[in-house]
């Protein structure tokens, strides 16, 4: 008998967790909703206006005006070109094509003018055989 007891009592707290589960993701369905969900701003009937009814006939006034100007002005479309990537490692392979050609320039001046030192060449990959 007590086995049974213990069935019965592990069946009731698996149907209140599951009644807690699905209550849970109903919450978090609506919470995604206005989180991610679409926003509309809705007016409520009962709530209080800042301006007198006066000054919302002026203001409705007013936007019929702006609204009539809004049509008669013309708007100017400006199209922008975009330039195309430049495809990337072809640079390489064109100066690999171009025949390489060293050009040395000798000095008639083998010393500097303001210490009397010997030049050395700079400029070229010289390479020391051992």
């Amino acid at each position: 008998m007590d086995k049974d007891k213990r069935i019965e009592e592990l069946e009731k707290e698996n149907q209140q967790l599951h009644k807690k589960i699905e209550e849970l993701s109903e919450t978090i369905k609506l919470l995604n909703a206005r989180i991610f969900g679409k926003k509309t701003e809705k007016l409520d009937k009962n709530q209080l206006s800042f301006f007198s009814e006066a000054e919302l006939k002026e203001l409705d006034i007013d936007s019929d005006i702006s609204s009539k100007e809004n049509e008669e002005v013309e708007v100017e479309l400006r199209v922008v070109r975009h330039r195309k990537v430049k495809p990337r490692g072809q640079r390489a392979e064109f100066l690999d094509t171009l025949v390489q050609v060293d050009v040395v320039h000798d000095l008639e001046q083998k010393n500097c003018a303001d210490c009397h030192e010997k030049l050395t060449l700079i400029g070229k990959n010289v390479f020391i055989e051992r």
